[in-house]
């Protein structure tokens, strides 16, 4: 999947790990004007923890919300979730910020921040 390349040039998944992370995990695609604009990646989607392992959007279609609308699709499972983001992705902390992620640890050997966002509680 060539977005997992434009987007994580440093840190993309070869064909093997994206093809096994497809199988058994789960995935959204957004595009605009039938190109493939973003996309989410997760783990563990059915169970009480949703592992967001990739989560990116093009250049072009920055800043005008598809990064909320993927973030979106994962945060209404209703279930805790996870992902981890560069130190310096200051957009992308931003956005896991603005949608109640806290920062819960850090993978040094990655540069990043491990962010957690609990599921909210609905009023009956």
């Amino acid at each position: 999947m060539s977005i997992d390349y434009d987007l994580f040039p440093d840190n993309n998944f070869n064909e093997r790990t994206l093809h096994n992370q497809l199988t058994v995990g789960t995935g959204w695609l957004l595009h605009v004007d039938e190109k493939l604009a973003g996309y989410t990646l997760c783990s563990g989607v059915g169970t009480p923890l949703v592992d967001i392992l990739r989560l990116g959007v093009r250049e072009p279609y920055r800043q005008v919300g598809i990064g909320t609308v993927l973030l979106r699709v994962v945060l209404d499972l209703g279930v805790d979730v996870m992902l981890s983001v560069r130190k310096g992705n200051d957009p992308a902390i931003n956005l896991y910020l603005k949608h109640g992620f806290e920062i819960a640890g850090t993978m040094p050997q990655h540069y990043s921040w491990v962010m957690r966002r609990p599921a909210r509680k609905t009023s009956s």
